[in-house]
């Protein structure tokens, strides 16, 4: 399968949306996914970072959306002990989801592999959260390079491992 990659606009929205809802009712686990709301979505392309998305022909196949998350309270940096001069330069690989039918196509890693080409020069703290029950996800973040740093409850009551990559 030869897939196509860009960044999400506005007019995205609703697509990836909707990509998020089939994944989360999919999973085999639903502790392995949590998805958010239009509205986030929208604010990750317009202001607090960027979306990429794949796609197979015409249909939108899968989404990375990416995250700066500043001096907000919920930045991984602050889990995982970062000094506070250091939480500007966070990035959160915030949520990724492929489709069923195009799993196994190495998607995800792709995705990730491209976000990271695109990130400002100072963006040095990579990070992200994984399901420990999400083999398919952990190996694929393990695979470019993060490792888990912490383990702990997020998002209300998911127990999440924390990954972390550092650029340079």
């Amino acid at each position: 399968m030869k897939f196509k990659y860009r960044r999400a606009e506005e007019a995205d929205v609703p697509g990836i949306y909707e990509v998020m809802r089939d994944v989360e009712r999919t999973m085999e686990n639903p502790e392995m996914f949590c998805s958010d709301g239009p509205e986030f979505i929208a604010r990750h392309i317009a202001k607090e970072g960027f979306i990429l998305l794949a796609f197979f022909e015409e249909q939108m196949a899968a989404f990375l959306i990416v995250r700066y998350p500043r001096g907000e309270k919920d930045n991984l940096g602050i889990d995982i002990g970062l000094q506070e001069k250091e939480l500007d330069k966070v990035v959160h690989m915030e949520s990724v989801a492929v489709l069923q039918k195009y799993r196994g196509h190495g998607i995800q890693r792709e995705l990730i592999k491209m976000a990271e080409a695109m990130l400002e020069e100072q963006m040095v703290h990579l990070l992200a959260t994984v399901s420990p029950n999400n083999r398919v996800s952990l190996k694929n973040f393990c695979n470019l390079g993060y490792e888990i740093k912490l383990t702990k409850e997020k998002y209300g009551d998911k127990i999440r491992h924390i990954m972390y990559k550092e650029r340079f």
